[in-house]
């Protein structure tokens, strides 16, 4: 939850403008789409465009299948807004809300440009943001909230400048804050404003705690950016445990005053206001912070168990035991997340399935290891909502590795398998609330078990026998044990003590063991379920506790086996289970019976639907700035004064682009324009450009005056993420038109001289294309993707009559292959550049030097090993860090064909690169440079003129 988006998302880039489709094309698209459809299984929610409506200070937009959502949000909408505007003592005056119900992840974002604040209504499936808020959406709007109010503060030098601008541009000082500042007062206010929140959950506290109690916290230069390196959340413990000290040592309002400060003069970083308004540098204030959490955790008495995972960087979460061994979700470095099977005792490691989960509770198996189901997104960039990302289920036959989705768009997560594997249950997401539903294995239909209103379930688990059901249940009251018996009969396992129960699991003696933060940090404790369902009371039993705290835990045999925290991520850890254990209590536990589990509507529903509008996506102003120096769309021109204007707009959905340039040659009195507009329907895409240009006699022997217009239609027919796997594939078509004036000498925009030599071309082309890509999932040390194959092709078919035998081609095609050694990869590429015109397409160069244009055909081939070569976290500035370093080394070479003969040219042409991935608080990117140098055989001289050097984004240079 924040400012940006954890769910791992891979976009394809829109460089693709791809194959248009003549007649046939329509058709093959129209029947490959109509295939697709009625072979993905039930629809979703059916898509009928947004609606908007409104309170007295939000403008709320939605999908109709949101509207109880939306009913829950006006509910509470207004005492958030006066709570949160009452910390800053800012009040913006109306705020865009959009509701996303097409995300199965708990998340929220707050954007600038434009300003609004973006809701996925999913709860959150992971015990870490806290049992006691008494509403989801409440406290998700709390901490979006917190981030567009702090971020549009109308003060300061960057407001003043968004008076003429924009209003992005007030929301600028937030990118030059530290990622500790940005989202520790929101997680310190989501804590203070709503009861529940990180800071008051004994889960969130386990992170911060294994630090300090290792002695190895994070730095406060680290604490400015996230990482992979564990914590993944850092900048959220940073900032709450760093903003909880700040308040309580130099007032509640020391962010507020801190942050005033810094609107004024943003240049001269946050920290520099730190110490202006606490009189304490930062790195001052993290180190008495850090003392202070020593002090507090140093009379911690117990004792952590022997550790079962890796003493490495990875993330090992609590298994499924079976009898061929333990079924683990695990994530490391070096091969990224998948499932495993684990041998106990040698823990030796076998791959079952790459892929990431739904959530790290999202897979079982059946008590002989051969049935696995588990839970992953299935990701759809080509939604006419725009994205959805629905979590299904899966069942792998670990025998035949086969893997089978049973469920299509039903929304599931977290299944349970009974011991025989005959039975599968998983919680069902249902607008913002969940409920307990079985779910038939071989046809995938699902049938409600357990539904509580406003409640969520979590961690459903079977009984040895397969006859109970134990599961999590959280409300307004916080959380509890839940126990659907062989009757189907729910009943809720209720104490006098206060705490929040979770994560059941049964023993082989049918007993249950859970965790609890009764008596202070979490802990495992034990329940005899059979003296409950008797006596109706029991005793409970305290069976361990760790120094950090435990997630969830099982006893086998005479082993407990727990799930905790360390720097180094997620452990397993195990420590004897012996029958003398601490009694917590007696005769407070009973277990109360729940007849009736049908969930009615409220009578005055349809009374409380919101008045609402139909929601149309249209462009707002981003930025607007004047631009001192002519910018030519067209053609290369020399830096010269040239008075215009740059602008750009869009729309809150993202839906319609618009970027314009206007400046004016002041040598020459001719413009340079550009007009961009982009709108995006679902299943087509549309970009219309319209480009001004001139080219000067001084650059050439001829002035050419150029306008050229450009309309693409780009049909995405896949566009997915789907079992670790990102794949493209689609087509585009449009056309471009050129209109050219020529003339011997200089003229001017309104006058030029049509009479005596000038020329006028008008020249017209169907642009037509084809893209394909598919990324496998990597680990974090593979800085360049080790299993990547990518294919665009472009047809330049001229249709202007003087031009009808001219055409181009241009084709690019890679593919990168894993080397014998670990994060290496070799990678083969072409680029095939095909004209029969020289000013109709750039043919291709080598990296590293100039583009020419030529008529005929080129093909340039690559071969590269590229490798990583380290991954620190090492902070650079600020929020700017060092995350990974890689390199390479290629050879490339030049084909031609000519009078249907191929030849190779004589030169070679081999480079070195060095690649770095850099993060800027939360936002990670490539880089790199690269030198190359043309061998000629027989010339061993070196000359300048054989070098080249470029620079490039991304980790591939040669696309």
């Amino acid at each position: 939850i924040g400012t940006y988006s954890y769910l791992g998302i891979y976009t394809i880039s829109n460089n693709y403008y791809i194959l248009n489709l003549v007649k046939p094309f329509f058709l093959f698209l129209f029947v490959f789409n109509s295939f697709i459809t009625l072979t993905a299984g039930p629809a979703m929610q059916p898509y009928s465009g947004w609606l908007e409506t409104e309170t007295e200070h939000f403008t709320i937009i939605y999908e109709e299948i949101s509207t109880k959502s939306v009913i829950e949000i006006m509910d509470f909408c207004e005492d958030v807004y006066n709570s949160v505007t009452s910390f800053f003592n800012s009040y913006p005056e109306k705020i865009i809300i959009v509701v996303h119900d097409r995300i199965d992840s708990a998340n929220g974002s707050f954007y600038p440009a434009p300003p609004h604040i973006n809701m996925y209504v999913s709860p959150p499936s992971t015990p870490d943001f806290g049992a006691k808020v008494d509403n989801w959406l409440r406290f998700l709007l709390t901490h979006e909230l917190t981030h567009y109010v702090n971020m549009t503060i109308e003060e300061g030098f960057f407001y003043q400048l968004s008076r003429v601008m924009g209003k992005s541009v007030s929301s600028i000082p937030g990118g030059l804050m530290p990622g500790w500042a940005i989202e520790g007062i929101a997680v310190k206010l989501e804590s203070d404003l709503t009861g529940g929140g990180r800071g008051n959950n004994p889960f969130f506290e386990i992170y911060s705690k294994a630090l300090i109690l290792e002695d190895k916290l994070f730095s406060w230069k680290q604490a400015a950016y996230s990482s992979w390196h564990p914590p993944l959340s850092r900048i959220y413990i940073a900032g709450y445990i760093l903003n909880d000290y700040m308040a309580r040592t130099y007032g509640n309002d020391v962010f507020v005053r801190i942050y005033r400060a810094f609107l004024k003069f943003p240049l001269l970083g946050f920290n520099h206001y730190v110490k202006k308004i606490t009189g304490n540098s930062t790195s001052e204030i993290f180190s008495a912070m850090e003392s202070e959490l020593k002090e507090k955790y140093s009379n911690t008495d117990s004792i952590a168990g022997r550790l079962l995972s890796p003493d490495e960087e990875s993330n090992y979460y609590l298994p499924v035991i079976t009898e061929a061994g333990w079924i683990v979700y695990r994530e490391t470095a070096d091969s990224g997340p998948a499932i495993v099977l684990i041998e106990p005792e040698s823990r030796n490691e076998t791959i079952l399935i790459k892929t990431r989960l739904s959530d790290y509770k999202s897979f079982s198996a059946s008590k002989d290891g051969n049935t696995i189901a588990f839970a992953a997104l299935n990701i759809d960039g080509k939604h006419p909502a725009r994205l959805s990302a629905v979590s299904d289920l899966y069942v792998l036959d670990r025998n035949s590795s086969k893997v089978k989705k049973i469920t299509f768009n039903a929304h599931l997560r977290q299944p349970a398998l009974s011991p025989d594997g005959q039975r599968l249950v998983a919680v069902q997401k249902s607008g913002q609330y969940t409920r307990l539903v079985e779910v038939d294995i071989k046809t995938g239909t699902v049938k409600t078990l357990f539904e509580k209103e406003k409640s969520f379930v979590f961690g459903p688990f079977f009984s040895t026998d397969g006859k109970n059901i134990a599961f999590t249940i959280q409300d307004n009251n916080g959380r509890s044990i839940w126990v659907l018996d062989s009757e189907q009969i729910p009943g809720s396992i209720s104490s006098d003590i206060p705490g929040d129960d979770y994560a059941p699991a049964f023993r082989e003696n049918g007993n249950i063991v859970y965790v609890s933060d009764m008596e202070g940090p979490p802990a495992l404790y034990e329940i005899d379920l059979q003296q409950l369902d008797t006596t109706g009371t029991v005793t409970v039993k305290k069976i361990y506790k760790d120094p950090v705290g435990i997630f969830s835990g099982l006893v086998i045999g005479n082993d407990i086996v727990y799930s905790t925290y360390s720097h180094r991520g997620y452990t397993l850890r195990t420590a004897p289970y012996t029958e003398t254990k601490e009694i917590v209590s007696s005769e407070l536990f009973t277990i109360q019976k729940m007849q009736n589990t049908e969930i009615s509507e409220p009578d005055n529903f349809i009374l409380n639907e919101p008045v609402y509008k139909q929601y149309r996506d249209t462009p707002k102003l981003i930025v607007f700035s004047p631009v001192p120096f002519y910018i030519d769309p067209l053609y290369e021109s020399n830096q010269i004064f040239g008075p215009g204007f740059a602008s750009y707009f869009q729309s809150i959905l993202g839906k319609s682009i618009v970027y314009t340039t206007v400046t004016i040659n002041t040598a020459a009195l001719q413009p340079g324009a550009t007009f961009d507009f982009s709108y995006d329907w679902g299943p087509v895409e549309l970009n219309y450009s319209l480009m001004q240009g001139y080219l000067q006699t001084l650059n050439n022997s001829n002035a050419q005056q150029t306008t050229l217009q450009q309309m693409i239609f780009n049909f995405p027919v896949i566009s997915r993420n789907r079992l670790g796997q990102s794949t493209y594939f689609g087509f585009f078509s449009g056309i471009r038109d050129n209109f050219s004036i020529i003339s011997d000498k200089d003229f001017t925009f309104f006058s030029p001289d049509t009479k005596v030599n000038t020329e006028y071309s008008n020249n017209a082309y169907l642009i037509n294309g084809m893209g394909f890509s598919a990324v496998k999932i990597k680990s974090p040390m593979d800085l360049i993707p080790p299993l990547k194959i990518t294919s665009s092709t472009v047809l330049y078919n001229p249709v202007s009559q003087n031009f009808l035998k001219h055409y181009a081609v241009k084709s690019t095609n890679l593919l990168n292959l894993p080397s014998l050694i670990d994060h290496q990869v070799i990678r083969f590429a072409g680029r095939l550049s095909y004209s029969t015109i020289d000013n109709l397409t750039h043919l291709n160069n080598p990296r590293g030097f100039n583009t020419t244009k030529e008529e005929g055909t080129r093909l340039i081939t690559a071969a590269d090993y590229l490798f990583t070569a380290a991954a620190p976290d090492l902070p650079i500035l600020g929020g700017l860090s060092l995350q990974g370093i890689s390199g390479s080394f290629h050879l490339e070479k030049i084909f031609r064909l000519q009078d249907q003969l191929i030849t190779a040219d004589d030169d070679l042409y081999g480079g070195v690169e060095l690649i770095l991935l850099g993060n800027y608080i939360n936002v990670f990117e490539s880089a790199g440079i690269g030198f190359s140098y043309r061998f000629s055989p027989g010339n061993t001289e070196y000359s300048p003129d054989n070098l080249g050097i470029y620079i490039f984004i991304g980790t591939n240079s040669f696309e």
